[in-house]
């Protein structure tokens, strides 16, 4: 046993002569990777750069109260608090009187892209301002004029009165946005860049050409939109996203939260010809006109386009027409499937709807389309969108069913009576075969079909009434669309199909 002792000392005590008489090296730290100080360096220099051309702005609006009224510091929101606070003046500070008759409207970001005072931000950041503050990064603050902006792109120019300022570089390059791609966002989050030192952020670019529900009231449209993990909160707004060479490549408009704060999911507004071509646009004053066709639409699902008869998963399903429109009068029907533009292939819906806006009101345009296996072209004369229009919806109640229903996969149509005729906006769009009932085992119920509904159109025959209907539907084997009022195209299988 003290053989065993003495033996296993031994062998310890050799161990740790040998470490101990290691080289040093073998005991160092290691190195940081070279890799990652170069890459901790450029965004270091891509935060010192851009942020010389990274502004906070403050807007002010029309006060509510008397123009002479103090506000109350426990009333202003937080992120306000410090820029209102005064030295002590007893026992609470008290928040500075506003500009006479204005007091704080909102906070955002901008970027500088001449040297003579022109910066680009959001609309939105701008909107509804009596006044416009631009504090830049080396604390200044000057008086900002909207010179132009523009509510469907969502962009807008201020100008400073500035002759020497640094701007940043605008990369119209989409090309080279791809997903995993280095990003820093650069703004004024909750005001903490308010005071000139702009806040920073890094990520990677998550998506690209992603969208978002258009605000139909606002009429905006976010479409084509760079997603990031960038952190983005509200402020951020009207602020760059940046590559690692201190190019911009979007301008921050949005985060998807679940709590108003950033959750690893924002988006950006491309900096793309499309956008540099409205941002010039902008700059001269000038009022930004889009094009109009008349066509909700949406990318087409694989059913939707082997029905169709296109290839899966390109170009813009339409889900509705609106009445008396350039699409309307041109020929164009629900569940057409447009896949080409000028002969240019459309990969989604999205650039359908930038090619159209970006198209001259009055200039004819052609399209491909694909309408119940059938390939032909349609010539459309695109009008100037009114940005005040929405969109008209319908729909009608449940009805006890009648004698008389025809079935048909499913569903038992009716005529539309004069009650359902009272109940829609107008005749135009309610006439078509009535949904009373939908078998809920059957594929048409599956698909969303409901009882209520009413069809108007049958593949590429519009439907006025149920005579109509069956003869349409008489020689019709496999999926096919009909179209719902209010609702849109919707695949129905042969009955016993899911």
């Amino acid at each position: 046993m003290k053989t065993q002792v003495t033996t296993k000392t031994w062998l310890i005590a050799t161990v740790l002569a040998l470490l101990l008489a290691a080289p040093a090296a073998t005991w160092a730290a290691p190195d940081v990777s070279s890799g990652l100080v170069d890459l901790q360096k450029q965004i270091e220099t891509v935060a010192d750069t851009v942020g010389k051309s990274v502004v906070s702005i403050t807007t002010l609006g029309k006060a509510e109260a008397e123009p002479d009224t103090e506000i109350p510091f426990e009333m202003l929101p937080k992120e306000w608090r410090k820029f209102f606070q005064q030295p002590d003046q007893g026992s609470r500070p008290l928040a500075r009187p506003a500009p006479r008759g204005l007091v704080p409207h909102g906070l955002g970001s901008g970027v500088i892209i001449s040297k003579d005072g022109y910066i680009l931000t959001n609309q939105h950041v701008i909107a509804g301002a009596e006044r416009v503050e631009v504090t830049t990064a080396d604390r200044r603050k000057f008086r900002g004029k909207v010179i132009g902006s523009d509510t469907r792109s969502d962009l807008a120019i201020v100008k400073i009165d500035q002759t020497s300022l640094s701007p940043a570089v605008l990369d119209g390059d989409q090309a080279e946005i791809k997903r995993g791609l280095f990003v820093v966002a650069i703004g004024n989050p909750f005001g903490f860049g308010a005071d000139g030192e702009a806040s920073v952020s890094f990520g990677i670019v998550s998506g690209t050409h992603r969208s978002l529900p258009m605000d139909a009231e606002e009429n905006r449209y976010y479409g084509n939109l760079i997603q990031t993990d960038a952190a983005i909160n509200p402020g951020n707004s009207g602020g760059p996203l940046c590559d690692l060479q201190g190019r911009v490549i979007g301008i921050n408009v949005a985060i998807a939260s679940r709590t108003g704060g950033s959750q690893g999911v924002g988006f950006a507004v491309p900096i793309d010809p499309v956008s540099l071509a409205i941002i010039e646009q902008l700059k001269k004053g000038e009022t930004v006109v889009y094009g109009f066709l008349g066509v909700k639409i949406g990318n087409p699902s694989e059913a939707e386009s082997k029905t169709a008869g296109a290839e899966s998963g390109l170009g813009a399903f339409v889900n509705e027409v609106e009445p008396k429109s350039p699409a309307e009068k041109a020929g164009l029907l629900p569940a057409d499937l447009i896949t080409e533009i000028n002969g240019k292939a459309l990969q989604t819906a999205d650039d359908l709807v930038v090619i159209v806006g970006r198209t001259p009101p009055g200039q004819e345009v052609v399209l491909t389309v694909f309408r119940s296996g059938k390939k032909m072209e349609i010539k459309v004369k695109v009008a100037k969108r009114d940005l005040g229009e929405t969109a008209a919806t319908g729909g009608s109640g449940e009805e006890s069913p009648t004698e008389g229903a025809f079935p048909w996969r499913g569903l038992s149509l009716r005529d539309l009576t004069v009650a359902d005729l009272e109940s829609k906006k107008s005749e135009e769009r309610a006439l078509g075969v009535y949904v009373e009932r939908v078998d809920e085992k059957s594929g048409a119920f599956e698909r969303g079909l409901r009882a209520g509904m009413v069809i108007n159109q049958v593949a590429s025959t519009k439907v006025k009434n149920l005579g109509k209907f069956k003869k349409a539907v008489e020689k019709i084997k496999g999926p096919v669309f009909v179209n719902v009022t209010g609702e849109g195209p919707i695949v129905v299988p042969e009955a016993g199909e899911k």
